[in-house]
């Protein structure tokens, strides 16, 4: 009798396990179909000696990525977000090799450099695996991963984007504020969107624009 109950409890645990794991793996996929998945600032820092010294009215700015088509919305939507908060923008189309010096002769006070990187999501309704890959200091990197819970199932993949932003004073060379920002899957401009809003609004709060 006791026997028999325990493993009628377990075989109910299991299928509940596996019900909940795929309705949640569903719900997932349905976030992102709609683009309802938001960004967040995972981490930021920034030097107590420019407290209350604003960047400037005139910031350069520089975007890093893999893909030109993500490096090109990246510059406009970081542009867009300085806009709104009254900078006036300084696109550079490509890295210079010296941007303090190339900032200086736009007449723009500060830097800010925003590195792009992408995870691709492979899910199988249960299992997933992610790839990763960097850019910064123009240097590039790669990393891989791979969940198996219960569940099976067609594949999807998804790609999310994460970005880590600098904004450097263009007279001392001096770093004012980092932050690094992440976001879940959704379509690529609304991802990058959120990722410069966050990173603008943030070195905004903390006294830097």
């Amino acid at each position: 009798m006791c026997c028999n109950l325990h493993v009628h409890l377990l075989a109910n645990l299991e299928t509940a396990m596996t019900v909940t794991t795929k309705l949640l793996t569903l719900s997932a996929g349905a976030c992102v179909l709609a683009g309802c998945a938001t960004g967040r600032l995972d981490a930021q820092w920034s030097d107590p000696q420019f407290a209350g010294q604003p960047a400037g009215a005139k910031v350069l700015v520089i975007c890093q990525a893999t893909e030109q088509t993500v490096v090109r919305i990246c510059q406009d939507q970081l542009a867009a977000e300085l806009r709104n908060v009254g900078i006036t923008p300084v696109i550079s189309d490509t890295p210079p090799p010296d941007k303090l010096a190339a900032a200086r002769s736009l007449g723009a006070q500060a830097v800010m450099q925003a590195s792009l990187s992408p995870t691709v999501i492979v899910n199988n309704y249960g299992s997933s695996f992610g790839f990763g890959f960097g850019s910064g200091g123009y240097r590039h990197s790669a990393g891989f991963g791979v969940a198996m819970p219960i569940g099976g199932g067609p594949d999807y993949m998804t790609t999310t984007y994460s970005s880590d932003t600098t904004l450097t004073n263009a007279a001392s060379g001096k770093l004012m504020w980092s932050g690094k920002a992440s976001t879940a899957a959704q379509e690529v401009r609304e991802q990058i969107a959120s990722l410069a809003k966050i990173s603008v609004e943030s070195a905004r709060k903390a006294g830097m624009l």
